[in-house]
């Protein structure tokens, strides 16, 4: 039953995924147009962070370098509970220790 679950979960982040691809798809596409280095505003996620392609030092090692290879774009705070149940039409988390669907979404990657 675990293994069911997680690939049911597994599944809805992957269409979550793909509704959200397509509704920056969309914006991309609209007549404002998305200008590289602007944060833009999505109906479903909100604010979401350009990050640009380049690298940078993890810490203080000099060879933990991350490079990002291709700009994107990454949303400026967690999924809400609500969020997700608007787009996915239900809610993973564990309902017992959260306070309200505010809260982060819970059992999703």
């Amino acid at each position: 039953m675990k293994r069911a679950n997680g690939f049911i979960v597994s599944f809805l982040l992957l269409v979550l995924l793909i509704v959200s691809c397509t509704n920056l798809l969309d914006l991309q596409n609209s007549s404002s147009s998305v200008t590289p280095g602007k944060n833009i505003e999505s109906p479903n996620i909100g604010t979401l962070i350009y990050v640009p392609a380049g690298s940078f030092q993890r810490d203080g090692t000099e060879t933990n370098v991350s490079v990002i290879t291709k700009p994107y774009y990454l949303g400026k705070f967690q999924i809400t509970r609500q969020q997700f149940k608007d787009v996915m039409g239900m809610d993973p988390s564990n309902t017992s220790y959260s306070s309200g669907m505010d809260d982060p979404v819970q059992y999703v990657n």
